[in-house]
């Protein structure tokens, strides 16, 4: 798969694993809506960072209006019609090697880069909430469930998740204004890429010196 997982939403799972690969902020497992199609919002070397996405219908359209984590979209993040919300107060992570594994490689509705916009939106949603996120990180699967790491090693990834969302929010975003406004997605997805990298190898540099420190 590539490298470069920013911005990317994926929706077709192999069939060997349906088991779900989000939680809400209370800490429950989501099921349905696609066995959460995952928005990823950034990556390091050994760990995928995303939110979960699902379609807003009028069974559903209340609750998820009323829940303020949530980012509300007027097309989905395949540019159709069609209304969707991504959840921005919870921050799930898993196994780079592992999520990639879960993913049918070849298919059209995964690896698929969405806009500079969207990207620009889910990030300041995110801010917004910064003081509200929950984090959460999978350990493995079973052959029944999913097993997730407990709460404290998840809050691990705080730090690194919050240094990438003020960056963004505070100088990136405007930084970037030009290929957001103008959907210079190439462009603006390459050079966050390089952003971050610097943001991920400062923030594991620091938790191996605390590491080595112990």
């Amino acid at each position: 798969m590539t490298n470069k997982l920013i911005g990317k939403v994926y929706k077709q799972r192999n069939k060997e694993n349906k088991f779900p690969i989000a939680k809400d902020r209370l800490g429950d497992d989501i099921f349905g809506h696609g066995i959460n199609r995952p928005y990823l919002i950034f990556y390091s070397d050994d760990k995928v960072y995303y939110l979960s996405a699902k379609s807003v219908s009028d069974k559903n359209r209340k609750n998820t209006e009323d829940d303020k984590g949530n980012l509300i979209l007027k097309t989905d993040l395949y540019g159709n019609d069609k209304e969707i919300a991504i959840n921005c107060s919870v921050i799930n992570v898993m196994d780079r090697k592992l999520f990639e594994s879960l993913y049918v490689e070849d298919s059209e509705w995964n690896n698929v880069q969405t806009s500079a916009d969207i990207y620009d939106k889910v990030m300041h949603k995110l801010y917004e909430n910064l003081n509200d996120i929950q984090y959460f990180e999978i350990d493995s699967f079973s052959d029944t469930q999913t097993n997730w790491k407990f709460r404290d090693e998840g809050l691990k990834n705080k730090k690194v998740c919050e240094a990438i969302i003020k960056n963004y929010c505070i100088y990136f975003s405007k930084q970037l204004s030009d290929q957001i406004i103008n959907n210079m997605k190439d462009l603006f997805f390459k050079d966050l890429e390089y952003k971050y990298k610097n943001i991920v190898y400062e923030s594991q540099k620091e938790e191996r010196r605390f590491t080595l420190k112990l």
